[in-house]
């Protein structure tokens, strides 16, 4: 939900299962957003502070499961809104106890909170070229200039100053004989301002959205279809000029609207990120079954032409077939207290770093594309998991097998005993794993047979 007004956020808050207190934290005239989903509320609170550019500081918060037990976390002015995370340069003191952070060039704003040891420090800034800051009477309150707004928050101990349109250079601080002790000063940046164009075209169950994107590091836009009952994600933008084919849903007679989400990828200016590992099993799935969705066909091969990206069959072994499944059955062993696949690498909630929300984690399910209708081809598909395996949920392979044959595909089965989860490949030489490989061989030897004796290889479906 979302809406615009005053707001002060104080207090217990409770919804299902989450339940906690928030700090008081006070804004003029924002916008407010909050969503639920399993496991998971999240909140906003964005306003502009009047400080004269087009920039939206607030507060962004979270409850989810942390080591089983549901927490409240988030950051107030960094980290949200308009505005990048925190980073405190090398620089932040220097020789002679001056405490300060450098700015970069054509920010739209920036964000330099101060902490004290005991309570907002009471400072004003110096900044380069005789750019300043003038410290208020008091360490107390908002106090807004020209161009600039101070938020003292006694909870973090921390003093905000928000700059508009700042000067490239050095800022220092400057305490106040009254100051609580100077511990920590850090700065963080206005993002870059989105800028994204779309139109559609067409008419009937055939529409086609062609869009117009700045290029932003870091930057995800994805596009929803809104109106008649419906909200559903239409795709995103792969590249600066692209087109969506899509059918509008079926809902209400009326207008539907087409929105642009505009997201930042978290984690992708650091220089240490590692994606956590992948899994190629389902990835190998969705591939298979949607050969020709642009999506994934983002990069240009001279000739391509000539090349038809559809196979005849696909064996995969324990694929995580449904990457929402999962992430949510992760999710809920840890709001138990469940460790017994903590120490295993897909047994945490580290995908959200590959896949960024669950919209996302549904749209490359290849479990739900086919449940949900989604225009795919069918390969034969030899589906290989161990008995015990439970990280690869059982049900979500019965679940897709039985999906694809009801689609009129060809989708087999094959459970194998023994440990670990991935003896197939990670001791090859036993009976069982034998007798995987043995049947994968035999596999692909009978689709290349089907696929010789047919007109085409695989069948469309919508």
């Amino acid at each position: 939900m979302a809406g615009k007004a005053g707001l002060c956020v104080s207090g217990a808050v409770k919804i299902g299962v989450f339940e906690g207190e928030l700090e008081s934290k006070c804004l003029a005239q924002v916008q407010t957003r909050f969503t639920g989903r399993k496991n998971l509320f999240a909140g906003s609170a964005c306003g502009s502070l009047d400080l004269g550019v087009d920039v939206n500081f607030g507060v962004a918060f979270k409850q989810a499961p942390n080591k089983g037990t549901p927490e409240w976390s988030g950051d107030y002015w960094a980290g949200a809104c308009d505005v990048d995370d925190w980073h405190t340069p090398a620089g932040a003191s220097q020789a002679g106890g001056e405490k300060g952070v450098t700015l970069g060039s054509d920010l739209r704003a920036a964000v330099i909170g101060v902490k004290g040891a005991d309570a907002p420090p009471h400072v004003g800034l110096a900044g380069p070229g005789g750019a300043s800051v003038p410290a208020p009477k008091s360490a107390t309150g908002i106090v807004r200039g020209d161009g600039y707004a101070i938020v003292h928050d006694p909870q973090a101990k921390t003093t905000y100053v928000m700059l508009a349109n700042p000067k490239a250079g050095r800022w220092t601080v400057q305490p106040q004989a009254d100051s609580s002790a100077v511990t920590e000063v850090r700065s963080a940046d206005a993002l870059p301002a989105p800028e994204v164009h779309a139109r559609v075209s067409g008419r009937g169950g055939t529409r086609l959205l062609s869009y117009d994107v700045k290029p932003i590091p870091g930057q995800v836009v994805r596009f929803r279809e809104i109106g008649g009952g419906v909200t559903r994600p239409l795709g995103d933008a792969r590249r600066a000029h692209g087109r969506l084919r899509f059918t509008p849903a079926f809902g209400r007679a009326g207008t539907r609207r087409i929105v642009a989400e505009v997201e930042r990828r978290l984690g992708y200016a650091l220089p240490d990120y590692e994606l956590p590992p992948l899994d190629g099993g389902h990835l190998a799935v969705l591939a298979a079954i949607k050969p020709h969705d642009a999506r994934y066909a983002g990069l240009p091969l001279e000739g391509g032409g000539a090349f038809d990206a559809q196979v005849a069959c696909v064996v995969t072994m324990w694929p995580v077939i449904c990457p929402l499944t999962r992430f949510r059955e992760n999710l809920e062993r840890q709001a138990r207290s469940d460790q017994s696949y903590a120490a295993r690498v897909g047994g945490g909630l580290d995908q959200m770093k590959y896949w960024l929300s669950e919209d996302a984690m549904s749209d490359g399910s290849p479990m739900l594309a086919v449940e949900r209708g989604d225009k795919v081809v069918m390969p034969d598909v030899l589906y290989v998991q161990a008995t015990g395996d439970n990280l690869h949920p059982r049900h979500c392979m019965d679940r897709f097998c039985a999906a694809y044959r009801k689609r009129g595909g060809r989708a087999e089965a094959m459970l194998v005993e023994g440990e670990p989860y991935d003896f197939v490949r990670s001791n090859a030489e036993c009976a069982e794993a034998r007798r995987a490989v043995k049947r994968m061989i035999e596999f692909i030897h009978e689709c290349k047979a089907r696929a010789d004796g047919a007109a085409t290889s695989g069948s469309a479906t919508g």
